[in-house]
């Protein structure tokens, strides 16, 4: 035991290590993580991406594509042109546009009622955002309604079907935002300052275990060591025993600072939840503990 309480002396000697790399680095990213915090959530607003629907004699299916989509993107004119189109893309005043051939609407219903492929609407996409994906899916869902309201309505005509496809559109779900206890902004405060966790640990830990076990690796201590009835296994573990509980000793102070600086966070987690969160914490701090006690092992001294 004596080796164990000369280790954790050595460290004690050297507060100044501890200062610097646990406390400085464990305030820096409460203060970082504090920057997260902005206060309440915005109300959630569902994403509307800019459309063009371009009608070169499509029929019924064209107006009611337009119906459709209007419910959940904004509708914007473009000109029939072929650089007007691509000027429409290529600068973003469109995320998607969607060119509905003539005769659309015959074929489809046809393609619909004999069970083949559908024909193919012309779609393009802008090239800065996924806006464009979403509105696809949107048409995409809209000429499902269609196809299926042919289905069971065979001798029902295009417009019937086009104004079913459109109200079935107008449903949307409600959506609402809760927000926990300490959660939310708060909450990825907390996270961020748990990934930034990983370096106070491998700094503080690495330069701390160091120290220690450089202090066993000075020349008059070695040689004591090797004359002494205790064994190089005994005194190895001491070594070990002694890195642990600085390890611990951080992983504490660092645990610490986070609790009192978002301990609205961590009132919100269930306890099994806080239990493996300190685990993974105690898990992390192994890392850098294996790799200074074998920087000692192999007479790497930090003075």
């Amino acid at each position: 035991m004596r080796a164990f309480k000369y280790a954790l002396r050595v460290v004690a000697a050297h507060p100044a290590y501890l200062v610097v790399y646990a406390v400085v680095l464990s305030l820096m990213g409460v203060f970082l993580a504090g920057a997260l915090t902005t206060g309440d959530d915005p109300a959630y607003e569902p994403a509307r991406p800019a459309v063009a629907v371009v009608d070169r004699g499509g029929g019924e299916l064209a107006e009611g594509l337009r119906a459709f989509l209007a419910e959940g993107c904004d509708l914007v004119a473009v000109d029939d042109e072929p650089f007007a189109l691509q000027d429409a893309v290529a600068r973003g005043e469109a995320a998607c546009v969607v060119v509905v051939p003539a005769g659309y609407t015959e074929a489809f219903l046809d393609a619909a009622r004999a069970g083949g492929d559908a024909p193919v609407l012309e779609v393009a996409y802008s090239f800065d955002s996924l806006a464009g994906t979403l509105a696809s899916s949107e048409v995409d869902q809209y000429l499902g309604l269609v196809r299926a309201a042919a289905v069971l309505q065979p001798d029902a005509p295009a417009v019937e079907l086009a104004h079913r496809a459109a109200q079935a559109g107008e449903e949307r779900a409600e959506v609402e935002t809760v927000t926990p206890p300490g959660g939310t902004a708060v909450g990825s405060s907390l996270v961020f300052y748990l990934k930034w966790c990983s370096y106070t640990l491998t700094a503080a830990v690495v330069v701390s275990v160091g120290v220690l076990m450089g202090a066993f690796n000075r020349t008059d201590l070695r040689r004591r060591s090797i004359v002494s009835p205790v064994s190089s296994l005994t005194l190895g573990l001491h070594e070990a025993g002694a890195a642990l509980v600085v390890a611990l000793g951080v992983v504490a102070l660092m645990l610490g600072l986070g609790w009192a600086a978002f301990g609205g966070s961590v009132a919100a987690l269930p306890p099994e939840t806080l239990g493996l969160m300190v685990l993974d914490v105690v898990a992390l701090a192994l890392v850098p503990l294996s790799l200074g006690f074998l920087m000692g092992q192999l007479g790497v001294v930090c003075q």
